[in-house]
């Protein structure tokens, strides 16, 4: 009888042993391909979370880069047709993003990249001669063959922005929720009066980290003040900058802007 109950025991706690093996590997299983800004899914082993991402840790024009010496390019091959425009904006647990109706575009060489959306980064991602400015706005464009161009504004703190003002009243700080913005902002708002920038090869700075994106820097930052800043970065007190990446054989051209 003794016996009998001791093997119905021993049969009970491999039971459980199983089942809780099983909820472990089911646990590993949910955190595939999440990702984040620090610790055992941050940037550094964004490569090694799924498969997908493999290039964010082979690639080799990967952004963002430190823009240091440029070589002279020809005169601006971007032209602008940004307007006014009635948004949404959503906290999507990485940025806060701002997606736009069709309308918004710039052209490349004759070629109409359809701007999708912007989003902030504190501290800016791409960092001029080593230093990083406060914070980066990356508005992302798409072609019709799917290829994608990214202007990237830097920011440093100054004077407050008339748009931000806008945004500010609008921060979604639960993430998950599109909501529309509730006023019209004209995206030329976004803008820095000088519109010379950097030119080069790069990716998206977050998984997949796809490469084949051209990128577009402007020289000369945009003013907020410090404390619209601040209410950006306060939504995500790690940062969520991806460090800056190695240049390789890649060249930065320098545009200045066409008068």
């Amino acid at each position: 009888m003794r016996q009998h109950r001791a093997r119905k025991i021993a049969g009970s706690i491999l039971i459980l042993a199983i089942a809780s093996l099983g909820l472990l590997g089911c646990k590993e299983k949910s955190h595939k391909g999440h990702w984040s800004y620090k610790g055992e899914t941050g940037p550094s082993e964004w490569g090694k979370l799924e498969d997908g991402f493999a290039s964010c840790g082979l690639g080799k024009n990967q952004s963002p880069i430190d823009i240091g010496a440029a070589q002279k390019g020809e005169k601006s091959q971007i032209v602008f047709h940004y307007s006014k425009s009635s948004p949404k904006i959503i906290n999507n647990g990485h940025v806060i993003q701002v997606n736009l109706d069709p309308g918004n575009y710039i052209e490349i060489e004759k070629r109409r990249y359809d701007l999708l959306q912007f989003h902030f980064h504190t501290p800016a991602e791409n960092t001029l001669n080593g230093k990083a400015m406060p914070m980066e706005i990356h508005l992302v464009h798409k072609d019709q063959s799917g290829s994608l161009a990214v202007v990237g504004v830097l920011v440093k703190t100054g004077s407050a922005n008339e748009l931000f003002k806008t945004l500010e009243k609008n921060l979604p700080v639960e993430s998950g929720k599109e909501t529309p913005l509730g006023a019209e902002i004209d995206i030329n708002d976004l803008m820095p009066s000088d519109r010379t920038y950097y030119s080069f090869a790069g990716s998206l700075t977050t998984p997949p980290c796809s490469e084949g994106v051209k990128w577009n820097v402007l020289k000369t930052p945009l003013e907020l003040s410090s404390g619209q800043v601040e209410k950006f970065s306060a939504l995500f007190p790690d940062g969520n900058a991806r460090p800056v990446q190695p240049l390789g054989e890649r060249i930065v051209l320098e545009h200045a802007e066409n008068k």
